[in-house]
């Protein structure tokens, strides 16, 4: 029997509730205001896409062709929301906006256990607010649902180590793991096996009931592991035996063996890569981070277990990718939930050692970060940029001030709740206003609006030009890829109306190359290739009308 929660504890509980609702509400206002972006947003939405089209929900496919890259989990989410709302961003949107506020509670959950409601509280708004967590949360991939998942047995594993290894933890372990795993795969049986496995192994003292935990841990992963097996199986024979080679193979034991789509470095470069994105993505609450190493260096702060649980769930995530070829951002996020606890727990303490080293670690990217502000404000390359560019600078520097200020006279909780409150208002002032001007940059929403209002719907195809939104804009029927320019003639010569999507130099190979065709410009438009960074002019061309 559980006894009542003191008034402090509840009222931690409903703020927690509040703020992870908070966070969902703000995703969910942003997620109709820009377009889908290149790549991976586009990728998973029109997958998803594909699912509701064909009745297929077993083998995810792309462009109509098999998409191994991860498990299903995300497509069918999404499949599901938009046969409820519509093919719109809201709707593919939806799920990392809720897998976002789950993470940000059952960070205070796990936190609650290990370092108090208070300082719980205070990480859990660290999560809630971090940049890298913010940009997965408002995207439509399948980083923060892998993240709620991953947080849910971190917290599982607070509760058990804490109040005893219980029969519901069996469930809840496994139910998390499976979320985590039917959405990324792989990794995520082995960030929790590596980082409360290696708490188990390098503390053992301090976490009583190690064997029980051991267990927890193992049933839960196996557990979690069985639907994943169980589809890769179904899914495998559906095709013949394509799946789980392209997906283990290339995908797993590829992408670890050898940098993947450009997105690499070398072994040694890997510590300071993910160095690098941690000051960046968990900006402004690095601060807090070496005042967090102090304490758990001094042992005289967390208890024994609770700091072997969260800094090897801490140190998991930077040891498994530091080794692993192919290196991106948000392969850092899982790491996030427990150092946003540490530096939760360092800021409500009022620690103030470590506090100067934090300040070296922030000041160059608000240094970067001003700059950067200061010259859109300044000279935006968009009209649209001034004002979100100006909001922004004033915030950031508010905070930083303020922040300075409350650090002077030790008070560093005061502090923390200025950054946080800088930090809200500079992300509403570049998500909210800053990102819809960016969407002057993007070409496809804008030629396939224009292209239909002058066709109306007509079957689609691409030549030169085959970036994932292509398929989510000009469908959601079929949009066929031409490889070369006989392809693309031939395909103009058919009869019935049709649109075809190619680049300004691609119609000039094509004509170069195939002579004049009977196809008619109902379409221009220039902007940026977001995939690349590159300008880009696209045209569309229509067959089969007077």
């Amino acid at each position: 029997m559980e006894l009542p929660l003191p008034t402090t504890e509840r009222r931690a509980c409903g703020a927690a509730v509040a703020l992870a609702a908070a966070a969902v509400a703000a995703l969910l206002l942003l997620a109709p205001r820009t377009t889908l972006w290149d790549r991976d947003e586009s990728r998973f939405a029109r997958s998803a896409v594909e699912m509701l089209s064909s009745g297929d929900y077993l083998v995810p496919t792309f462009a109509g062709e098999l998409r191994p890259h991860k498990p299903p989990l995300l497509p069918w989410l999404m499949a599901f929301s938009a046969g409820v709302l519509g093919p719109t961003a809201t709707a593919f949107r939806l799920w990392s906006a809720l897998a976002h506020g789950a993470s940000v509670l059952l960070t205070f959950v796990a936190g609650r256990r290990l370092a108090g409601g208070r300082a719980a509280l205070l990480g859990a708004a660290f999560l809630a607010l971090s940049p890298l967590a913010l940009l997965e949360g408002a995207a439509a991939t399948a980083d923060a649902v892998l993240l709620a998942g991953l947080t849910g047995v971190l917290a599982v594993f607070a509760d058990a180590a804490v109040s005893g290894v219980r029969d519901r933890h069996y469930v809840l372990g496994a139910l998390s793991s499976a979320v985590a795993q039917l959405a990324k795969g792989p990794v995520a049986l082995a960030l929790p096996l590596l980082g409360l496995g290696g708490a188990l192994l390098l503390a053992p003292t301090a976490l009583p009931e190690r064997r029980r935990l051991a267990g927890l841990l193992a049933v839960a992963s196996a557990l979690g592991l069985l639907p994943v097996l169980g589809w890769g199986l179904l899914a495998d024979a559906a095709t013949n035996g394509r799946l789980l080679p392209a997906a283990i193979g290339t995908h797993v034991i590829g992408r670890t063996l050898a940098p993947m789509e450009g997105h690499g470095s070398g072994l040694f470069a890997g510590p300071l890569y993910y160095g690098v994105v941690l000051l960046a993505g968990f900006a402004p609450f690095t601060l807090f981070l070496p005042g967090a190493l102090a304490r758990a260096r001094s042992r005289s702060a967390l208890a024994p277990g609770a700091r072997a649980i969260l800094l090897g769930s801490a140190l998991a995530p930077f040891l498994l990718f530091a080794v692993v070829a192919t290196k991106l951002p948000h392969y850092l996020l899982p790491a996030f939930p427990a150092l946003a606890l540490l530096a939760g727990e360092a800021a409500e303490s009022g620690e103030r050692r470590g506090l100067a080293a934090g300040g070296l670690l922030l000041a160059p990217v608000v240094v970067v970060l001003l700059a950067a502000l200061a010259f859109l404000a300044a000279f935006p390359p968009l009209a649209g940029l001034r004002a979100p560019a100006a909001a922004a600078f004033v915030a950031v520097s508010a905070e930083t001030a303020l922040a300075a200020a409350f650090l002077r006279s030790g008070r560093s909780r005061p502090a923390a709740m200025a950054l946080l409150s800088g930090t809200a208002a500079a992300f509403a002032a570049t998500a909210g206003l800053g990102l819809p001007a960016l969407e002057e940059w993007k070409p496809v929403p804008r030629l396939a609006a224009d292209a239909r209002r002058a066709v109306g719907e007509a079957p689609a195809a691409t030549f030169g030009f085959e970036e994932p939104s292509v398929f989510v804009h000009f469908g959601p029927g079929p949009v066929e890829r031409l490889g070369t320019e006989a392809d693309a003639a031939r395909w103009a010569r058919r009869a019935g109306p049709g649109l075809l999507v190619t680049t300004r130099a691609g119609l000039e190979n094509l004509v170069a190359r195939e002579g004049l065709l009977p196809l008619v410009p109902v379409a221009w438009r220039g902007g940026i290739n977001v995939s690349k960074g590159a300008p880009v002019e696209l045209v569309a061309l229509a067959r089969g009308i007077p």
